[in-house]
């Protein structure tokens, strides 16, 4: 059941998200210095931003 989560997360990271370069090099070089892969997907990130700029707009 979680590969197929995988797939739907890749399908709309795929969709909506453009690639950001430098986020891409920040990611490898937390690869590389051993920490751990704790990150935010790009859609939620995506999703988390939208809801605070929805917050601020209402405030």
């Amino acid at each position: 059941m979680q590969q197929k989560w995988s797939m739907v997360d890749e399908y709309f990271e795929k969709q909506l998200i453009e690639q950001d370069e430098i986020l891409q090099r920040v990611l490898a070089n937390n690869q590389r210095a051993g920490l751990l892969a704790i990150d935010v997907l790009p859609t939620q990130g995506q999703l988390l931003d939208s809801v605070w700029e929805t917050g601020n707009i209402v405030r």
